[in-house]
């Protein structure tokens, strides 16, 4: 299936979604895919060479649609695209390899697939994926810098700077859901409710993306209320109240529950796994998947 959308989401950005939009054409105009491009700004004011190709649509959000957070702007971009492969950029990365990754996605039947992720800002490095941290922030403990393989293999999440999402599946489970606010767990939300209602993400270690964010930009964002509560919303949702309060000790803040978390973690609770966390662990350690 040579089809995909290329989504770009952009949060007052755009000299970075200029740069990143350009790079996609110059791969994209020379392969044998069915493509598009879809722009998703969140705010701004429309520029001219947004028009500079008949396969790019812009999605500009305004007023009352404006979402001011990572999740909400990807969401509404993954909903208007096309085609049911959905690569998922931010408007500061680079993609390398897009063919190969499309290709390895559809052979893969995978929910979410990752390339590996080149550093930005002072460093450099190749990020292959991460170690969880499932008793503490919910997030990662550290990351991988050397690959387990070179053959795609299956993981728990890693950046969502750069992934691609079956379309179908992410409709279909209700994808992001207006849980969180801002910066922070969208890694773990996606990629856990992929596991936990039955999908594979893999990291496909052949492809890169350079994510040339400036050092700083998020900084301070870790202290914020909405970036713990992120993450509290994660691990009700996925593992309930026992999770909770693992993550409650470690970001020293409370979750109030309301009807919209409680009824995505019942929608959890109808999958394979039956909302335990536990089992899913289980099955990881079993497979060798961190």
């Amino acid at each position: 299936m040579n089809q995909v959308s290329v989504m770009v989401a952009s949060h007052f950005n755009p000299e970075g979604a200029y740069l990143t939009t350009f790079a996609l054409l110059e791969q994209l105009e020379n392969s044998n895919l069915e493509w598009e491009i879809v722009l998703v700004f969140d705010g701004g004011d429309p520029c001219k060479w947004e028009q500079a190709h008949p396969n790019i649509r812009v999605l500009r959000l305004t007023g009352s649609n404006r979402t001011g957070s990572p999740q909400g702007t990807r969401d509404a971009g993954i909903r208007v695209c096309r085609y049911p492969n959905v690569l998922c950029v931010d408007s500061h990365v680079v993609v390398f390899g897009i063919s190969e990754w499309v290709k390895q996605h559809v052979q893969l039947n995978a929910t979410l697939s990752f390339p590996a992720m080149i550093g930005g800002s002072s460093e450099m490095w190749k990020m292959y994926g991460s170690v969880f941290d499932w008793e503490g922030s919910f997030w990662y403990k550290h990351v991988l810098y050397q690959p387990k393989q070179w053959e795609p293999y299956k993981i728990v999440e890693t950046s969502h700077s750069g992934f691609m999402v079956s379309r179908p599946w992410y409709l279909e489970s209700g994808g992001y859901t207006n849980l969180q606010v801002g910066y922070g767990a969208e890694e773990t939300f996606l990629g856990l409710k992929s596991l936990m209602l039955g999908g594979n993400n893999y990291l496909i270690p052949t492809v890169a993306h350079a994510h040339y964010q400036p050092a700083g930009r998020n900084e301070g964002a870790e202290s914020t209320d909405n970036y713990k509560r992120n993450f509290l919303v994660a691990a009700y949702v996925f593992g309930g109240e026992k999770y909770l309060r693992k993550a409650e000790a470690h970001y020293h803040h409370q979750l109030a529950i309301t009807p919209d978390i409680q009824r995505e973690r019942v929608k959890i609770c109808a999958g394979p796994y039956h909302g335990d966390l536990d089992a899913l662990r289980l099955h990881l350690d079993k497979e060798g998947i961190i």
